[in-house]
């Protein structure tokens, strides 16, 4: 990656991932994401959740964005898209969509690349309802340093979260970077920093209604 390029030859290839910002809009087709304070390097994910609606990236509003996920899977009545890219020297203002969607969202980090051996685990429930606790998946975490990141989707609700996820049991707390949604389904983007290698098993995260809902776990590594 560039970015590593640039970090080994300045010596500084130990440098801490750093949250650089979020957003997120709903019953949308773009997402701003200037007022993030992107530079050049940076990391942002890209999510879109629908109830229905078939949706990809717009052949204008995607370029350089990875290609690892299929354009719009469903699962659970949750079509569904995540996408990532390395800012260059010009960072993104926006990224578009060839439809309407219940949600989509950003979220960016500095000194970060992904983690391409472990892609995204996933953790779904079993039928079409669920609790209003909906299990997150255990993350693998290959390198000291890393950032797990959390893409919780609900189905049907405008919903929001009343228990944020935690590292553990008792352990300390995922942040909430954004949530948005309507009437669809709704999404909500958590984070952490500075996790050692292992597993990472996030406790459940609560909305505020109960249906069914898909959940993905992210790692990060340090660059």
């Amino acid at each position: 990656m560039l970015r590593s390029a640039m970090l080994r030859a300045a010596g500084n290839s130990g440098a801490e991932i750093e949250f650089v910002g979020a957003n997120s809009a709903n019953g949308a087709s773009s997402l701003s994401i200037s007022g993030l304070g992107l530079q050049q390097g940076d990391l942002v994910v890209a999510v879109a959740m629908d109830d229905a609606t078939a949706f990809s990236f717009s052949s204008s509003g995607w370029t350089g964005y990875s290609t690892s996920f299929p354009v719009r899977a469903r699962t659970n009545s949750i079509s569904h898209t995540v996408c990532y890219k390395e800012m260059g020297a010009t960072p993104d203002t926006a990224f578009s969509l060839n439809a309407t969607v219940d949600f989509v969202g950003a979220i960016a980090f500095r000194n970060a690349q992904w983690d391409n051996t472990n892609d995204y685990s996933t953790q779904q429930s079993s039928g079409l309802t669920a609790s209003r606790f909906c299990a997150v998946p255990s993350i693998p975490i290959s390198t000291d340093g890393s950032a797990a990141v959390i893409l919780a989707m609900l189905d049907d609700d405008d919903a929001t979260i009343d228990v944020t996820p935690a590292s553990f049991f008792g352990g300390p707390l995922y942040t909430l970077a954004t949530s948005n949604g309507r009437l669809g389904g709704s999404c909500a983007i958590f984070y952490r920093l500075d996790l050692s290698s292992g597993t990472e098993s996030p406790t459940a995260v609560r909305w505020s209604s109960d249906d069914a809902y898909l959940n993905l776990g992210l790692a990060l590594e340090p660059v």
